[in-house]
């Protein structure tokens, strides 16, 4: 039991290393990039200011958004918020994440589909 909360310990403080490191490599590249494309993009101006510590940088509209909400206890309500919650980002933001607008409902019921599944498709 020991062995498993330290091995748990050790991986959490070695992700949150990680993420941290990221963070600042990623905070180097992107204050290079012009203001009008970051702002485009959705990245706070005056969080990228505060440097690494302020990641992700996004702007208030998308931080809002996510706060962590109660998951419901019935699969299919769950489903059902996932899909409102997907009909409220962006085509931009619903393209990063890999769905498209018409494949919300099946993104929240099944996940969506992995590259090696969608280059089988589309071949």
């Amino acid at each position: 039991m020991f062995l498993m909360s330290f091995v748990q310990s050790f991986f959490q403080n070695y992700l949150r290393h990680m993420e941290r490191n990221a963070a600042y490599r990623v905070h180097e590249q992107i204050s290079k990039m012009d203001s009008d494309h970051l702002i485009r993009a959705g990245i706070s101006l005056e969080l990228l200011a505060k440097g690494p510590a302020a990641y992700p940088w996004r702007a208030e509209r998308i931080e809002q958004r996510a706060t962590v909400t109660k998951m419901p206890q019935d699969k299919e309500a769950a489903i059902r918020q996932a899909i409102t919650e997907l009909k409220s980002f962006s085509d931009n933001e619903l393209a990063d994440l890999g769905i498209s607008r018409s494949g919300i409902a099946h993104a929240a019921r099944y996940g969506r589909p992995s590259e090696d599944e969608g280059h089988r498709a589309a071949a």
